[in-house]
């Protein structure tokens, strides 16, 4: 599942943040060129944004949802697109980090994230499909 997170919602939100500048730097670049550039990726990477819906047992942070709600806004806040990129790469992160997991897992803690009210992709094994 790659490398465990220690970070808390708040370093989290801190990190991002202070991506604040950089986001504004590249906003015009980002419009002309249609996508984020590799080096705002890796920094909304490593504040860790990719693995935060991520439950904690599979290495991730998993935030609370109203932090993750703070984090797009500090983004949007900057630029949009960057806000919207960012959750839809945590979303993917959590798909591929859950569908990962055996089928035994996966069953075993779907009633568990169901019942905490998160809204995580799980695989329909059989079916192939993501379904939220």
């Amino acid at each position: 599942m790659g490398q465990r997170t220690t970070a808390t919602d708040a370093d989290i939100i801190d990190a991002v943040r202070a991506l604040g500048p950089a986001v504004d730097a590249a906003a015009d670049w980002i419009d002309r060129e249609r996508r984020l550039p590799d080096d705002l990726v890796e920094a909304i990477r490593a504040a860790g944004v990719f693995e935060m819906y991520v439950p904690r047992f599979a290495g991730g942070a998993e935030v609370h949802p109203l932090t993750a709600f703070t984090v797009a806004e500090e983004l949007a806040r900057h630029d949009g697109s960057v806000g919207w990129c960012a959750q839809v790469a945590a979303a993917v992160t959590t798909a591929t980090s859950v569908r990962a997991l055996s089928e035994e897992v996966r069953q075993a803690i779907k009633p568990l994230l169901r019942a905490d009210g998160l809204a995580v992709l799980l695989s329909d094994a059989e079916a192939g499909l993501f379904r939220l």
